[in-house]
């Protein structure tokens, strides 16, 4: 079975038709993809003998689904002309079609042989050659292949450039397929990143006059052709034509049958919305091409997963999601199941393309029972069958789309912001006519998932969410929770968005931040009292238990994180500016940011104290929930919330423990180095599969065994008198604690930083985190490229 990764040379190679690559590399069908597209007049005009046209058209029908002991059903671009006799008899349009199809169909239903449908005209009329819009002369080049790259390289040797066309082809082909891993994946990646400088090339240049001009001389060509094929349409040749391929019960069908959803029109698809689309098509192929690796076969219609991990990623996805994003129902799923393995016709390529994502999520959830490499795949095939996605079912493309961009996610991949765009361009089109839809609780659902991921985003990395009053609205005015998971996901959403408000204040404008402060500790307290009874923290950590099932149970925490990991990014910055009674603390030390300036400015040292202790009980409670939470079953050990609430906690809590060592004070140092180490058991836990947990844990492990060490020391006998009291040494310290200026001063310095620094972006100039994979370490990503 061909796929669209296998090089062209090799497929013609299997074909015995070596001796065409050069012709058709040296006209642009560079690739199999490309090469599905070609007509009948264009192999005629490429020089393909009659026989060996037949032989690449019927891999291309085999390709396209067509059996192979089916007869070899040519479109009418391949010039096959099928007029039956009395042509004169036979009207136009539809109903001349079926005319013709009962003619020719009786003949077998009264005994007689079925004859081919020849025409009564002696000789055969070739058609003109397609014609083709000229190419863009201001346009990038397109860079070539690794493929075309390695060839070219290859025929660079005189002992190869010598030979015939047809054993350069094999020669180039076999090297190709016998090549190391390493210096393919090299010669990909060469290609990948000439690619994506293309990329960047192109996007400047569809800013320019230039391009606009070629957009509208493509605009104008494609409205006279497509005028051309709109009289062809209604000729007795064109009609005829038609009846090898339909059969009469479908023309009897015809103009009764429900359009197929996934059938693009786009004739009513607003611009901003098409070009969402192309630009989330755009980072999908750049994934597939620097992630996925060029040469990977992906499932399709012939080829489809294994049933059984799909089945196991499926329920992984559904208890993972269910109760805390809306996407799939898990009714939905079993009925995607079904399409694909217990069919009733042939599988949708559209279900497929929607399993594989869910399956990639679900993946995520059960990674001792999914192998990496079929994620992989599972990955690669949705995204390759994106585009058999139609806006003709806006609200199935929109679900499709938000479920890959929950990989990225997962993935920590910044192309879910293209993703998220897509997401909202699609719903804000669609919501004036959602309104008074009978489906617009479905609407309302998926919508609060996509607010939900982006202010969720926001609030954890600082990206500038885009939401409107007008959004919020749609999604939120008459919301109907009639099980527990509709709770959850509807004060999900409500504190999401909340905690986006925090993350723009924190990192906008500071002119009023002690009013904004003020403002969204009032709308903390009320989402707080709005929370129902079955939400709250104290019915999840009874004795008796919630009485709900263990994911929503998680859920509900998850929300708690998310209330809790708000009000520490609220109150954070306050830490660093209390007031420390003249002993050199945070406030002493080079570092206070603008944004912590303001608030000790325009706040009293009783604020100060009163919201910087609100965050380190928010801190060791995140802790405490956190220790709660089990890895492993329907939790993902790359969940970004768990990941990014271990760190902050841990941060704060730290910094509590050494202002509290600076001051010699120990109360409340155990319990926040307790918490401490709940989080960071859970980094430790998350890091064998996520590579920002794995930086997050080796940042916070040292200075947690420094401070633990120091108050260790601080604590030993000889450091206290008879009393109780502290014994100073003549350093004005205890006398086996090391003095500031080489330990805790150092520390100090640097858990201000990372208080400072709550969406990462210091740390991203530190460590030089990008915002695109990388080709050969495919993994080796981070959030913070900007």
């Amino acid at each position: 079975m061909v796929t669209d990764h296998q090089p062209l040379g090799e497929i013609l190679e299997r074909l015995n038709l070596q001796q065409y690559l050069p012709t058709l590399l040296q006209n642009g069908f560079d690739d199999w993809t490309t090469l599905l597209d070609i007509t009948e007049d264009d192999l005629r005009e490429l020089g393909f003998k009659l026989g060996h046209r037949r032989i690449l058209q019927r891999e291309i029908a085999t390709a396209r689904g067509l059996p192979p002991n089916h007869p070899l059903e040519l479109s009418d671009d391949f010039n096959l002309q099928s007029p039956v006799s009395a042509r004169s008899e036979i009207g136009t349009g539809p109903q001349g079609v079926l005319e013709a199809v009962e003619v020719w169909a009786s003949q077998s239903e009264s005994g007689q042989p079925r004859s081919p449908l020849t025409s009564s005209a002696p000789t055969e009329t070739k058609r003109r050659y397609r014609r083709h819009p000229k190419p863009d002369p201001n346009a990038p080049r397109r860079p070539k292949t690794a493929y075309v790259n390695f060839a070219e390289n290859l025929r660079a040797d005189p002992a190869i450039s010598s030979q015939s066309f047809v054993d350069i082809a094999k020669a180039v082909g076999r090297q190709w397929q016998l090549l190391d891993p390493a210096v393919k994946q090299k010669w990909e990646a060469e290609a990948a990143h000439a690619m994506d400088a293309y990329t960047k090339e192109m996007d400047s240049y569809k800013l320019t006059d230039q391009y606009r001009d070629y957009q509208a001389y493509l605009d104008d060509f494609k409205a006279r052709q497509a005028q051309k094929r709109s009289e062809l349409h209604t000729s007795p040749e064109r009609a005829v034509g038609k009846a090898r391929k339909l059969s009469i019960q479908g023309l009897r069908a015809l103009g009764t049958e429900a359009q197929t959803p996934y059938k693009t029109t786009g004739s009513d698809i607003p611009q901003n919305v098409q070009d969402a689309i192309t630009n989330a098509n755009h980072k999908l192929e750049i994934l597939q091409t620097n992630i996925l690796g060029s040469d990977m076969e992906i499932y399709d219609q012939d080829h489809l997963p294994p049933e059984r991990p799909v089945r196991i990623a499926v329920q992984a996805f559904l208890d993972g999601t269910s109760s805390f994003l809306f996407l799939w129902t898990r009714e939905e799923m079993d009925e995607m199941l079904t399409s694909l393995y217990h069919p009733q016709q042939p599988p949708s390529i559209t279900a497929l393309s929607q399993l594989c994502a869910v399956a990639t999520v679900g993946s995520s959830y059960c990674t001792d029972q999914i192998p990496p490499m079929m994620r992989v795949k599972f990955h690669a095939s949705a995204a390759a069958h994106l585009r058999e996605i139609s806006m003709d079912n806006p609200l199935l493309a929109l679900r499709h789309l938000l479920t890959l961009t929950y990989v990225a996610i997962i993935d920590k991949h910044t192309s879910a912001r293209t993703f998220l765009a897509a997401c909202f361009e699609v719903v804000r089109w669609k919501r004036p006519e959602m309104i008074k839809s009978r489906i617009r609780a479905l609407w309302q659902k998926v919508h609060c998932s996509i607010i939900f991921i982006v202010c969720w985003l926001s609030y954890t990395l600082g990206w500038p969410s885009g939401v409107t009053d007008t959004d919020i609205a749609f999604a939120l005015t008459g919301y109907e929770c009639s099980s527990i998971a509709d709770m959850i996901h509807l004060h999900a959403t409500k504190i999401s968005i909340i905690s986006s408000e925090i993350a723009t204040i924190v990192s906008g404008d500071h002119s009023r931040s002690s009013h904004d402060l003020v403002v969204m500790t009032e709308k903390l307290d009320k989402w707080q009292c709005e929370l129902p009874p079955l939400m709250q923290l104290s019915r999840q950590t009874s004795a008796g238990g919630s009485g709900f099932s263990a994911h929503d149970d998680r859920s509900i925490l998850f929300v708690h994180l998310l209330y809790l990991g708000a009000v520490v990014l609220l109150y954070r910055n306050l830490i660093v500016v209390r007031p420390q009674d003249g002993v050199e603390g945070f406030e002493n030390i080079d570092g206070i940011n603008e944004y912590s300036e303001s608030l000790k400015s325009h706040l009293s040292d009783e604020d100060v104290q009163r919201y910087s202790g609100l965050c380190m009980l928010a801190a060791q409670q995140m802790g405490r929930i956190l220790s709660l939470l089990n890895i492993g079953g329907a939790m993902s050990r790359s969940c970004w919330i768990i990941i990014y609430c271990a760190f902050s906690a841990s941060v704060i809590l730290l910094a509590f423990v050494t202002q509290k060592l600076l001051r010699f004070e120990f109360d409340h140092i155990d319990e926040n180095l307790l918490y401490t180490q709940c989080c960071l058991n859970m980094l430790h836990a998350c890091k064998s599969e996520d590579r920002v947990a794995v930086r997050y844990y080796e940042q916070i492990l040292p200075l947690y065994q420094s401070l633990h060490q120091a108050y260790q020391d601080a604590k030993m006998p000889e450091n206290f008198d008879s009393t109780g009291d502290l014994f100073m040494s003549e350093t004005g310290f205890p006398s086996s604690m090391p003095p500031p200026d080489l330990d805790l001063t150092s520390l100090s310095r640097t858990l201000t930083a990372l208080v400072q620094d709550p969406f990462g972006k210091n740390q991203a100039i530190k460590y030089g985190w990008k915002d695109e994979y990388e080709p050969g370490n495919a993994y080796d990503v981070a959030w913070w490229g900007r």
